[in-house]
């Protein structure tokens, strides 16, 4: 991702299948001399960057982005936070900057750049689209399917007062294992058919 002289900061899934950041100084390569910087966390570590002398951190959590700030000796700084559950993208900035600009869309939030400042702290709107749809009418809720695990899925519906999301069937996990055992082609229209029914699709992570 970037060095100090002859320390290199890498990204890497070594002992650490949801990745983590460690240091290696070039003198000193071998892998007891190694430095581990960010440990591996209960979420994934989907990318890091350097972007004004600073960790830029995606993270999946529950299936959604979460974008953390750490020191270049591994301090968290502080979470960023996102407009809704959504997903991060396009993280651009170089080391000696003071912004950085990323990507963010939702269900229900179309692909938007934000610029973060890091001397003020202050995320801004930089880029929108302009649709012509409203999605106030709609919201989005993150529910949990609970069958050998924790398996998120998000509910988008009318947010019509008092209206609920639609029932998770009993069945809907098992179902789900079902068709996991089945040929990649049957799979595949299996689903398709099973979604033009009214079925839920869920997100693993």
């Amino acid at each position: 991702m970037g060095n100090d002289g002859p320390v290199f900061y890498f990204l890497t899934d070594l002992d650490a299948p949801r990745k983590r950041v460690i240091a290696i100084d070039t003198r000193h390569p071998e892998r007891a001399r190694r430095r581990e910087i960010i440990p591996q966390g209960p979420d994934v570590l989907d990318g890091v960057q350097i972007i004004h002398d600073t960790f830029v951190a995606n993270y999946m959590h529950d299936a959604s982005s979460r974008l953390r700030l750490f020191a270049l000796d591994g301090r968290f700084v502080k979470d960023l936070p996102l407009p809704t559950l959504g997903s991060i993208g396009g993280i651009s900035g170089e080391r000696r900057d003071d912004e950085m600009f990323y990507a963010f869309t939702s269900f229900l939030y179309p692909t938007t750049i934000f610029r973060y400042d890091f001397k003020s702290g202050v995320t801004s709107t930089f880029k929108a689209p302009a649709i012509d749809f409203d999605p106030s009418g709609y919201e989005t809720k993150q529910v949990f399917l609970h069958e050998q695990g924790r398996h998120p899925r998000a509910d988008v519906h009318h947010a019509q007062e008092g209206a609920a999301p639609r029932r998770v069937e009993p069945d809907v996990p098992v179902r789900l294992r079902r068709l996991q055992h089945q040929p990649h082609a049957e799979l595949f229209v299996a689903m398709l058919a099973w979604l033009e029914m009214g079925g839920v699709y869920a997100v693993r992570t």
